[in-house]
């Protein structure tokens, strides 16, 4: 990768040569049963971020909240009631970074929630299958790195 060419390139590439709506479309459930599970209610101040095609922001908007989908955060400290991320915070190339932004900008009793797919799982595994013919993400730490997160 160089240095011109930021990890958001890098990856949209390979996500925009496919048909991403066959994607987008299996991830409406666990969207909407995250929106659910941190009780996303009329007149909240909701964040989606790094919102992908947006199936958690449209469905807090159909509850009513006051939502913004995006992928950078040029808010305040303590500015949402509620901060998603439904499959986008995981590809992050800085996970620790990108927890510490969702947690600034959610008020101090607010909620944060995420939905992801694990290490275990079928993409997961599809993932590491992937891994071993393909060369590393630059500026991504792999599972072996330090730096990387495990599921919990």
């Amino acid at each position: 990768m160089t240095g011109s060419t930021s990890l958001k390139d890098y990856q949209k590439a390979p996500w925009s040569a496919g048909t991403y709506n066959s994607v987008a479309g299996s991830t409406v459930i666990a969207s909407e049963l995250l929106l659910e599970a941190v009780e996303v209610l009329p007149g909240h101040r909701v964040l989606d971020a790094a919102c992908g095609s947006g199936n958690a922001t449209v469905g807090a908007a159909r509850r009513f909240a006051d939502v913004v989908g995006l992928e950078q955060l040029p808010f305040p400290d303590d500015h949402f009631d509620v901060v998603l991320s439904a499959f986008g915070a995981m590809f992050a190339s800085d996970q620790r970074r990108t927890g510490a932004e969702l947690l600034r900008v959610c008020k101090p009793d607010g909620r944060v929630g995420l939905a992801s797919w694990t290490a275990g799982g079928a993409l997961g595994r599809l993932f590491d299958i992937a891994a071993r013919y393909l060369p590393p993400t630059p500026g991504v730490p792999s599972r072996s790195s330090p730096t990387w997160l495990p599921a919990r």
